[in-house]
């Protein structure tokens, strides 16, 4: 199984480093940690922090951002 499916978002940032992630994204760390705490990075954080996994050989999965998720409903607006 892949290590990435059972991670959350404290231990990817554990992973790859916090300040790893500041830097990438040009945050301070409180924002990091701010993140961490509602347990989901911000979806402009993805691509910072998909380079950083792909540095590391490990998945990034869209599950630790906040992303607005696509309607299952098959009457939504299109």
């Amino acid at each position: 199984m892949d290590i990435a499916l059972m991670m959350n978002v404290t231990q990817i940032a554990d992973l790859i480093g916090r300040k790893e992630i500041a830097d990438m994204i040009c945050v301070g760390p409180t924002a990091v940690s701010n993140a961490i705490a509602r347990g989901a990075f911000p979806a402009s954080w993805y691509l910072g922090i998909r380079t950083l996994c792909d540095a590391r050989n490990v998945e990034c999965r869209t599950a630790w951002f906040a992303m607005v998720q696509p309607s299952t409903r098959k009457d939504a607006a299109a």
